[in-house]
């Protein structure tokens, strides 16, 4: 019986911060199983808001033999991490000298020949801070560059920040929601995502929406914009920014 892991991960990521007024934000993402050669993922479909993140996944094992899941660091490497100072040894607990992941595992069972479905939802821990002018900055490392906006968007934005004309709540700036989701991870299974199903919701139609995303995306309502891609393999994670 082969071995293999499968788990759910939050990697703790500090928001692009221009200002004191941030947030933190958890960059969390989806199921992760250590690279092997029969279990691909025929499709996935992902929402994601600044509210809420619900994904539906269907995996199929190709093998003649089912797979069950199991993740846990050897003893061995944690002697050989310890002697390299990486982490710490503590009775029987190794604590990490390095970025904090907080990762969720649990046993899992995959037929041979058989499609499992695998679907959960959670409230993201979604970074807010205020936008203003300067983050408009495309040539240099800014909000702008960093999700993508182009003229369109950005023109957009100006107008709401000038129509703000220091009267908002928050003076002359947006309020901001940074919402980011761990895609590349996806990888880890044998061949690209047969189907990929991506909607964003911006909440209020009033909102402003931008992401780098490799694939079109359709206006689909007065809050949501959608991605269908075939054969998918993703190139880089989601961020989400979503101005009010």
């Amino acid at each position: 019986m082969r071995v293999c892991a499968i788990a759910a991960w939050l990697l703790l990521a500090a928001a692009q911060a221009q200002a004191d007024d941030s947030s933190a934000a958890l960059k969390a993402g989806g199921l992760v199983l250590t690279r092997q050669a029969d279990i691909r993922m025929a499709r996935e479909d992902l929402f994601v808001s600044p509210k809420e993140v619900r994904v539906r996944y269907e995996f199929v094992n190709d093998a003649k033999a089912g797979v069950d899941t199991f993740d846990r660091m050897p003893a061995a490497a944690r002697r050989k991490y310890a002697a390299q100072g990486i982490v710490e040894i503590d009775g029987g607990d190794a604590h990490p000298h390095w970025i904090a992941r907080t990762r969720h595992w649990w046993r899992q069972r995959f037929p041979a020949g058989r499609t499992v479905v695998i679907a959960h939802r959670y409230q993201p821990v979604t970074g807010q801070f205020f936008f203003g002018e300067s983050g408009l900055a495309l040539k240099q490392p800014g909000y702008a560059r960093d999700y993508c906006m182009d003229a369109g968007t950005t023109a957009a934005v100006r107008a709401k920040v000038a129509k703000l004309g220091g009267n908002g709540p928050n003076g002359r700036y947006l309020l901001a929601y940074r919402t980011d989701f761990v895609l590349v991870t996806a990888n880890n299974w044998k061949g690209p995502i047969g189907h990929f199903h991506l909607t964003l919701d911006k909440l209020k139609p009033d909102n402003v929406l931008s992401l780098c995303w490799d694939g079109g995306l359709k206006k689909t309502g007065a809050t949501t914009f959608e991605s269908v891609r075939d054969d998918f393999v993703p190139k880089r994670d989601i961020g989400l920014l979503v101005l009010q």
